[in-house]
This record gives C-alpha cells, structure tokens and sequence, in this order.
C-alpha cells in the first residue's frame, strides 16, 4: 500500500461531506448531547471528528486552543476552535486494520471494519 494513502486526508468531496453532516448534527440537536468525542488517530478521522463536533472558526485573537490548525492536511480550510467542543481522543484501538486477516469463518482483504451486529 502506497504511504501517501495509508494516512490519507479527507478530499474536497469529503470535506462538503462533513459539512453537510456538521449541519444535520446541529440542525438535529445531536451535537448538545455529546459528551466525548473518540478516534482513531488517522489524520481523515481526526479530519471528520473536528469538522463535525469542532467548534466555530478559529481566529488568533481567541484564548482558546485550536482544534485543528488552518491547512491541515493540505486541506486549505480554516482553523477550528475548541470553542464550545466536546473534548476529543484519539485511540489508537480505533485504527482500521490492514492487509489480509481472517476472522473466524469470515476473511477480509480489504480494509477491516468492527461494528455491532
């Protein structure tokens, strides 16, 4: 696997996707009952987290620690502030698993999610 997409960030596309759900977690109240926020430490992940639940922008003038730095990952978007923000950790547990692993009767070669069932 290529090292520039093993810790990928989000593209254009991604970002208007975060956008849109930022504004339906707001628009939905779901944002008020947050009380942490837990992620893996991949730079898309983080990326999503912070645009979703971050707060509003960031300006140098604020006391306020940025959540994000303006640019990151080559994004070209603004700072986001921590402003009005659940706390944020990142987890190493919650890192996608790569290559080619078996799980019981079920084989994976792609990208290994865990989820309930």
């Amino acid at each position: 696997m290529s090292p520039k997409f093993f810790d990928a960030h989000l593209t254009p596309l991604g970002w208007r996707q975060v956008d849109n759900l930022r504004e339906h977690v707001k628009t939905c109240g779901l944002s008020k009952g947050i009380d942490l926020v837990i992620v893996s430490p991949l730079l898309r992940t983080l990326q999503t987290a912070v645009g979703v639940f971050g707060g509003e922008g960031y300006t140098d003038r604020m006391d306020i620690v940025p959540l994000m730095a303006a640019n990151a990952g080559n994004s070209g978007r603004a700072a986001i502030s921590s402003l009005n923000s659940p706390p944020f950790i990142a987890v190493e547990l919650c890192r996608e698993h790569m290559g080619v692993k078996s799980y019981g009767r079920y084989h994976c070669n792609r990208i290994c999610y865990y989820r309930d069932c």
